[in-house]
């Protein structure tokens, strides 16, 4: 049988992808959020925490404004405008999910590869500290991170990247397990390759279609983490604009408006509803078996 050019199967699977309606639905909304934050500060008419009445000369009130043309999402009870703050709200929630789950593929796909590679004794002592973290839940992680280095962003990006660590060790050892054994890399191995070499040129590529899907399908994942944890009160720092403290905020005064939770209620949905259609069309799209089809 014919060896299959590696390009041969990368067009394959660009075609596959281009060819989803998944595929681009995802990339809408993610890209809707990104360049939401990216250019917040020129399509918001107002800063992140500034304070506007609706008319000149009108009484301030610390209540809520249903929306209006100047206020389209209302303002909350700071009488900050919502949509600012949604809109700023996605860099900090955007980014501490992106650097979080960095994080987690940076520990946790080299411990995998370790793991898988060396077998053992080394992947007895690996998976037993995976499954003793994973034995913890996760926000009593969280909380333990948090309560060691106190409130900021940097534990809460630490706290969320820790809780996934074990998912990204865990699949790479699987699909370096897959690999490990199959003649090209014993043949390498018979040539006197280095275990260096033997798991980083020739082994790791075998995992980086299962951590790319994974790490975007993280990402929704990691934007829910890091808004609970801020939800909670337990994370970021008071005053952000950011969707989790947001909501905080906003379910104290339920009763009287849902508009402050409306919008980084669904900031939030639809941002892990991009990044999952991405993840999808992604596994889709990289699945090797479909070139046999």
């Amino acid at each position: 049988m014919t060896a299959q050019k590696p390009s041969a199967g990368g067009a394959r699977a660009r075609k596959r992808f281009c060819r989803s309606a998944k595929s681009w639905m995802g990339l809408a909304l993610v890209g809707l959020m990104l360049g939401a934050a990216l250019a917040a500060d020129w399509v918001t008419p107002y800063k992140a925490n500034q304070t506007s009445t609706a008319a000149a000369g009108e009484e301030h009130l610390a209540n809520h404004r249903r929306p209006s043309r100047r206020h389209w999402l209302g303002t909350d009870a700071n009488d900050y405008d919502v949509l600012t703050r949604v809109i700023y709200g996605s860099r900090l929630s955007l980014l501490a999910g992106g650097v979080s789950i960095l994080l987690a593929v940076s520990v946790g796909a080299p411990a995998g590869i370790a793991a898988g590679y060396f077998g053992g004794v080394v992947d007895a002592a690996i998976m037993r500290t995976i499954d003793i973290v994973l034995a913890f839940p996760s926000i009593l992680i969280a909380f333990l991170v948090l309560t060691a280095f106190h409130n900021g962003w940097t534990p809460v990006i630490l706290a969320v990247g820790l809780i996934n660590i074990p998912i990204f060790a865990r699949q790479v050892r699987a699909a370096i397990m897959t690999v490990r054994d199959l003649e090209y890399v014993q043949a390498a191995r018979a040539s006197g390759a280095s275990s260096g070499y033997l798991m980083w040129r020739v082994l790791a590529p075998a995992a980086v279609t299962p951590v790319i899907v994974l790490a975007t399908l993280g990402l929704g994942s990691a934007v829910i983490e890091v808004a609970g944890l801020s939800f909670l009160g337990i994370g970021g720092n008071a005053g952000d604009a950011e969707w989790g403290a947001m909501l905080n905020e906003a379910k104290d005064h339920l009763n009287t408006s849902l508009w402050p939770a409306i919008g980084p209620g669904a900031a939030i949905s639809l941002t892990v509803l991009g990044f999952n259609l991405l993840g999808d069309s992604l596994r889709d799209a990289l699945d090797i078996r479909l070139d046999a089809r």
